[in-house]
């Protein structure tokens, strides 16, 4: 669960700006998707990698289920599909986020530690 600020500014005045919180996805290694950006010296800030993800949940009924069983998951191994997408705006809060199909707890005896 990652805690932080919002809209106007995005933490640039956290008086002014609205406080939100997300589930995201730390993982152990970075990610990037493809990307070109407007000007080559704009390539990290616009395309570089990460290594959090901001999950983003379906928002249907039949997706409900998902959603309601992801908070019980924080600060477990998690297995966690989806489909990545680049930040288009600031709202995205990471430079990925991913649309999440599904989720589910690595159960201890199968997290071996060599992941």
């Amino acid at each position: 669960m990652v805690h932080g600020y919002g809209p106007p500014g995005y933490g640039e005045d956290p008086n002014k700006d609205v406080k939100v919180s997300y589930l995201a996805l730390s993982l152990a290694f970075s990610v990037t998707t493809v990307c070109t950006p407007q000007l080559p010296e704009l390539q990290d800030i616009q395309c570089g990698a990460t290594g959090v993800l901001r999950l983003v949940f379906p928002t249907n009924k039949e997706a409900a289920d998902l959603k309601k069983k992801a908070p019980a998951l924080v600060g477990k191994r998690v297995l966690v599909t989806g489909v990545l997408h680049r930040q288009e705006s600031m709202a995205d809060y990471t430079r990925v986020y991913m649309n999440v199909v599904e989720v589910s707890a690595i159960p201890p005896e199968a997290d071996s530690g060599d992941h």
